[in-house]
């Protein structure tokens, strides 16, 4: 009997088939009703909730498998007590990395930055890269995230410049600070000004790895860029409402093809 289970464990899938469809009907269903109640018998409780296998979906399973390892970060920690965020705050601004951001390399380099993983030159010389710590721009202070991006007297410049820009393109009036550079904008919707954002803060790092002053004229080709390649891309797949959606303050402005 053993060799004719282990013939048919190695048969293929019709002889697997016409086997199984030989065995009457009422027989299979209850066999099914014995296999859910020994699944329900092994319900256990996780994160103050009952997990349940028997009523999970794959996501469920997903989401267990990962919550042992999707813990927040030191860099990340100190970033909320630095601002005073909140965990919904705080689970706004990851969202916001894949509702307002299509490039993964992008949406990469956010991430980074709220993880406070870039590494500047305040870290480099703490590893032997390079002797000095100074900004790349200014070369007066010690270049860290937050002097990169916000206090260097070029990236002011370059801010006071982007606040400018989208008054221009779109009738609006925001005040830029810190927090709102490195985190976004989590209380209103607005996904083309928080692309812009992390799309500066991207020109700033590019420019201080090609050791280069960030004119805001290069800023602004980047833009066009990035909107002509969307826009092609919503043309392939028919796509155009949501491109609308996205780049409607800028889509008939004049600054774009400067």
């Amino acid at each position: 009997m053993q060799n004719k289970l282990n013939g048919l464990r190695d048969s293929n899938f019709l002889t697997w088939t016409g086997v199984r469809c030989a065995v009457p009907s009422h027989l299979r269903i209850r066999s099914r009703e014995v296999n859910r109640d020994h699944v329900r018998s092994l319900q256990f409780k996780i994160g103050g909730r009952i997990f349940d296998p028997a009523l999970s979906k794959s996501r469920d399973f997903y989401g267990l498998l990962i919550s042992s390892k999707a813990t927040e970060s030191r860099g990340f920690i100190k970033l909320k007590s630095k601002f005073s965020v909140d965990d919904v705050e705080a689970k706004k601004a990851f969202s916001l990395i894949i509702s307002c951001i299509s490039e993964t390399y992008v949406q990469c380099f956010q991430f980074k930055i709220l993880n406070d993983i870039l590494f500047t030159n305040s870290r480099l010389p703490k590893i032997g890269v390079i002797q000095s710590d100074l900004c790349t721009f200014c070369s007066t202070c010690p270049e860290t995230i937050d002097h990169l991006f916000f206090y260097c007297v070029y990236s002011r410049t370059f801010w006071e410049k982007f606040e400018s820009y989208w008054i221009a393109i779109a009738k609006e009036q925001r005040k830029l600070e810190l927090k709102t550079i490195l985190f976004g904008v989590t209380d209103t919707k607005c996904p083309l000004f928080n692309y812009l954002i992390v799309l500066g803060k991207l020109h700033l790092w590019n420019c201080r790895r090609n050791n280069s002053l960030p004119f805001f004229s290069s800023y602004k080709k980047l833009v066009k860029r990035k909107y002509e390649t969307e826009r092609h891309i919503a043309a392939k797949y028919n796509n155009v409402k949501m491109l609308e959606a996205k780049w409607k303050p800028v889509s008939n402005c004049n600054l774009l093809g400067t």
